[in-house]
């Protein structure tokens, strides 16, 4: 883990696991049996020891800091379309026992109104898990039928980010944010698809509300739980959540901002992802491990790119395949796959280039942990191979 500061004790306690048997089979403990906390660097994401604390007599009496404010297209185009989408319908509510009313405010044509909160005494219930059972390999003309339903249900869940709408935060801030949840992934030895599902329940928030930059951690960590429970047979547990941010949020918190973010996002968690168009572009053709392992690493990397907003996930997905297959010698994107997929090449020439400056300027980035992933051999390297300084014609 490159970027993340820990205390003195914490970095020992990594030098002990290098030298004795923290390390087996070349792979590190998790956070469980290691001890090693998980902080996040200072003057982006809060740490124990920058919380302030109210002390005294008049501590109860101290007004609250608004969590996040919500705010509509002002202009009344799509451009918000998650928000015009979710207007459509009516939003199913977690039981609130308890409404808090200067935790959140929604902002809608300039007027502001009080909005409930999850307060400390809510009911929190548990959806019972839809196991889906087959013996038998899906059949194709279903593969089909699941990647066009995919292509038409990812036109709802574009992102697109608007910094000008997020007063206390930019684009620096994400990629730090999502470079801390991959080291925790990592650590946890969790899915990459959370990850990719994670980042889509931030950036859908914060397509809806302006996030303080105290609690921006704390979302982060709420959005991963939400996607772990989706994803992982078997996720971390609440309490190694609170862990893994040094204890900076209790278990209380970050229950509360569980339901404040399933709630906004009106419990809609299945989205489609980068992650989910690149596993199954790569099971329509018969790639090498070098370029599988490539085009996993490009879709890991294009979650750090705003430069990618606005782009449908599977277009960068398709951009990710193309050009680990240029990288890796076939043909970057075949008539078939054009005709299988929808995706004109034509299409591609653009995220290919964002994708290509972002893999060569990867090794001078801060934000090194998912490079250093795909360095290992594990991975056969793909993030140090050779690479053009430009993209090559693609005609």
């Amino acid at each position: 883990m490159s970027h993340i500061t820990r205390q003195p004790s914490a970095l020992q306690g990594v030098e002990k696991l290098k030298k004795g048997k923290g390390i087996e089979n070349g792979k590190p403990l998790g956070l469980r049996t290691s001890n090693i906390p998980i902080v996040a660097p200072k003057g982006i994401l809060q740490s124990k020891i920058s919380r302030p604390t109210n002390t005294g007599i008049n501590a109860k009496n101290t007004k609250k800091e608004s969590t996040f404010n919500v705010f509509m297209d002002e202009n009344g185009s799509n451009e918000l379309n998650v928000v015009k989408q979710l207007e459509r319908i009516q939003p199913p509510r977690v039981p609130l026992a308890s409404i808090d009313d200067d935790i959140l405010e929604i902002e809608h044509n300039g007027i502001r109104s009080p909005s409930p909160s999850i307060g400390e005494g809510s009911e929190y219930f548990s959806v019972a898990d839809t196991i889906a059972v087959s013996s038998h390999d899906t059949p194709a003309d279903m593969v089909q039928d699941m990647f066009e339903y995919m292509r038409q249900r990812e036109t709802e869940f574009v992102v697109r980010l608007r910094w000008d709408k997020q007063p206390e935060l930019n684009e620096n801030m994400r990629r730090v944010l999502i470079d801390w949840l991959h080291d925790v992934l990592v650590e946890y030895d969790m899915e990459a698809e959370t990850l990719h599902l994670t980042v889509s329940l931030i950036d859908r928030l914060l397509m809806m509300c302006s996030v303080s930059r105290p609690n921006v951690q704390l979302v982060g960590t709420a959005a991963l739980m939400i996607a772990s429970k989706y994803e992982q047979i078997h996720p971390p547990e609440l309490k190694d959540f609170a862990y893994v941010t040094d204890d900076s949020y209790s278990e209380n918190q970050i229950l509360r901002m569980e339901a404040k973010l399933l709630n906004y996002l009106r419990f809609d968690v299945s989205v489609p992802t980068v992650e989910w168009f690149v596993a199954h572009m790569l099971n329509m053709t018969k790639p090498s491990k070098k370029t599988i392992y490539l085009a996993h690493y490009l879709g890991d990397l294009s979650l750090l790119l705003s430069s990618l907003n606005g782009i449908r996930p599977s277009v960068i997905a398709s951009s990710c395949l193309a050009l680990s297959n240029l990288l890796t010698g076939p043909a970057a994107w075949t008539e078939e796959m054009e005709k299988t997929t929808g995706i004109q090449l034509n299409l591609l020439e653009t995220p290919m280039t964002i994708l290509l400056n972002a893999f060569n300027a990867a090794s001078q980035s801060e934000q090194r942990s998912i490079y250093e992933k795909y360095s290992r051999e594990r991975f056969e390297g793909v993030s140090l191979l050779d690479s053009p300084s430009a993209l090559p014609s693609l005609s």
